[in-house]
């Protein structure tokens, strides 16, 4: 895109000494000038997912845990549609989630999804298992490096845990055994 208007400014530049002229000549160089930025507009868009904020903790026995992954996949099924969101906790147990994806937005897509905790003790690079642009074998790969550090229960991650997530948003995603 860039070398298509880097050509049409020194079209300009060359022929018409950096002014703009509407003769017949410079008809076509507006035509690629208009059909550059048309291009321009549509790849760059603002077709984004729909995403509400969602956040909340994780906390076990009282305790908030921190490096919990977390994934929020939508049940089509039940009316969720759109990418999954995924969020890790900090040191209070926190998390707030953001779309899967090249073009992750804050939060998750409404209506009813599947949760999966994942306790997570590898950081740095190459740790995320939720990270975009990996293929689902890195993925895998990553989320077999996991140990289980806090000992959450099989319910948290064995996708039978589930979560609403309301048209308005919500920052009480809660999660506590």
């Amino acid at each position: 895109m860039r070398s298509i208007f880097r050509q049409i400014a020194s079209h300009f530049s060359r022929r018409h000494h950096g002014r703009l002229s509407f003769s017949a000549g410079t008809r076509s160089a507006g035509a690629v000038a208009g059909v550059a930025w048309s291009l321009l507009l549509l790849t760059s868009g603002c077709g984004g997912v729909e995403a509400v904020p969602v956040s909340g903790t994780v906390m076990v026995d009282g305790v908030p845990l921190e490096g919990v992954a977390l994934n929020f996949t939508p049940i089509a099924a039940e009316g969720a549609e759109g990418p999954g969101s995924s969020g890790v906790t900090d040191a209070q147990g926190h998390f707030s989630l953001k779309t899967i994806g090249a073009r992750r937005a804050r939060g998750a897509v409404v209506g009813k999804h599947r949760v999966i905790l994942s306790e997570r003790v590898i950081t740095g690079p190459d740790s995320d298992p939720y990270e975009p642009g990996i293929s689902p074998e890195e993925a895998e790969a990553r989320l077999q490096k996991v140990s289980l550090r806090y000992k959450l229960p099989p319910s948290a991650r064995d996708g039978t845990l589930t979560f609403d997530v309301p048209p308005g948003g919500t920052s009480d995603a809660n999660f506590a055994w």
